[in-house]
């Protein structure tokens, strides 16, 4: 019995000691004794100094305050060989101290500031796929983004400058055009590399059954018209072809969405500049998938001394050495056009864009208003306002009369939208007249987006 009340005490006794008030006086009195002796203004230990804390206001300097406050709860401090407090009253400072500054927290939040949110180049990459039903590659068009701690969508590093506004400008008639569709388009070449280790000994995803190595892309043709495909192979160090070995009858096939359109025969004594292409060939407007590979007529076991095989193609300097099994391996693959261009075909992004399609010329404006609508509530994350439409309108007829047929005036307006800051940009609002420093509710239509 006398032992339960010992315990009982000693409970009550800690409990006391825990819940005793903290008062400005006696945590300076904490400080005074426990504390100041080396974080004081002369000695700054650990470059912190007590005398730079209000105990009064301690949410005035609750960076410094903060960094006290665990490095007591976690017993670091006072370090050993100085004056120590008991655990209770230890801990008693700190909650005293943490209490207040949450306390301020609690009754006067700080929500932050946000900067201007531009999309980084993976964000406008989506936007623009998830809007216009168009998949680019945003990397050729807009430099990479900066990073912050591994994060590349940081709003504080996502800065502008009058060069990534003409970057942004150059990509949205870019995409514009290839959305819509041009017939005004122009021959320009596209190349695609592959990558010198690759190993094309193998089958390649996307590529025809039946052929070996090569390339297989995704290739947005701005048109209907003639294109023109081009090779360029590896060679080893001092020339020769790599492959050559093989001798005569190695073949690479063309094809378009797993059709042959092209089957072009190598020569084993061709050189490093030597190149092979196709015939004009016409292709239809939109995404298409390309193929440049090998007629696969080798098959069976390899039995180099090099094991596994396909181990020996990261050195393609050698080509020809007896006993090591060669084949050719495509270099670049070439797409030029379009060359006599002869219309727009239907594509994922025009459905996506064109909402409707006039049938005469009374037709266009009311129709060009319905565009116009779907377009801007998806770029600008709300729905568009009359001011919005009134100056796309002007925009489109812009774009109709300058060339005269109303898929131009459509890309226009694709162009103007791409390039506007509510699309490049997310921005969070200040409501009118509100003083500077007060805390605001954000919209739901900003916090959404």
């Amino acid at each position: 019995m006398f032992r339960s009340l010992t315990l009982l005490a000693g409970l009550v006794g800690a409990l006391a000691a825990q819940a005793a008030p903290q008062t400005p006086d006696s945590q300076q009195a904490f400080v005074n004794k426990y504390c100041l002796g080396c974080h004081n203004e002369k000695l700054k230990s650990g470059g912190f100094s007590w005398t730079k804390v209000d105990l009064s206001h301690p949410d005035q300097t609750a960076a410094e305050a903060e960094k006290a406050i665990n490095m007591l709860k976690v017993g670091m401090m006072p370090p050993p060989g100085m004056p120590r407090p008991d655990a209770a009253t230890l801990r008693g400072f700190a909650d005293g101290l943490a209490a207040k500054i949450d306390q301020v927290a609690l009754a006067h939040p700080n929500p932050g500031a946000t900067p201007l949110h531009r999309l980084n180049r993976t964000e406008y990459r989506n936007a623009i796929r998830d809007m216009l039903g168009l998949d680019v590659d945003v990397s050729s068009m807009l430099p990479a983004d900066d990073m912050s701690h591994g994060f590349d969508n940081m709003a504080d590093v996502l800065t502008i400058s009058p060069a990534l506004m003409e970057g942004y400008i150059r990509a949205a008639g870019k995409i514009s055009r290839l959305a819509v569709g041009d017939t005004r388009a122009t021959p320009v070449t596209q190349t695609f590399q592959v990558v010198k280790v690759t190993n094309q000994m193998r089958h390649v995803e996307g590529a025809p059954y039946g052929t070996r190595g090569g390339i297989s892309v995704i290739y947005n043709f701005p048109a209907d018209g003639e294109y023109n495909f081009k090779t360029l192979f590896y060679h080893d160090i001092d020339g020769p072809f790599w492959g050559k070995n093989q001798g005569k009858g190695q073949q690479l096939e063309i094809s378009i969405n797993g059709a042959r359109v092209a089957l072009l025969t190598l020569d084993p004594n061709m050189m490093p500049t030597d190149t092979r292409q196709t015939e004009a060939i016409h292709v239809k407007a939109g995404p298409q998938r390309v193929s440049a590979a090998f007629i696969a007529k080798f098959d069976g076991p390899v039995e180099d001394f090099p094991e596994p095989v396909e181990n020996v193609l990261i050195d393609t300097t050698h080509a020809d050495i007896p006993g090591l099994t060669s084949l050719p391996h495509l270099r670049e693959l070439t797409i030029i056009g379009p060359h006599k261009v002869t219309g727009i075909s239907e594509t994922p992004s025009r459905r996506a864009i064109l909402a409707c399609t006039p049938t005469n010329s009374a037709d266009e404006i009311p129709c060009a208003k319905k565009i116009i609508a779907k377009l801007a509530r998806i770029a600008y994350r709300r729905p568009a306002n009359d001011n919005d439409l009134e100056d796309l309108l002007s925009f489109y007829q812009k774009g109709r009369n300058q060339a005269g047929n109303f898929d131009s005036g459509i890309q226009t307006v694709v162009q103007t939208i791409l390039s506007d800051p509510e699309f490049v940009f997310r921005f969070e609002r200040t409501p009118a007249n509100l003083a500077a420093g007060t805390n605001f509710r954000v919209a739901d239509l900003e916090l959404a987006s």
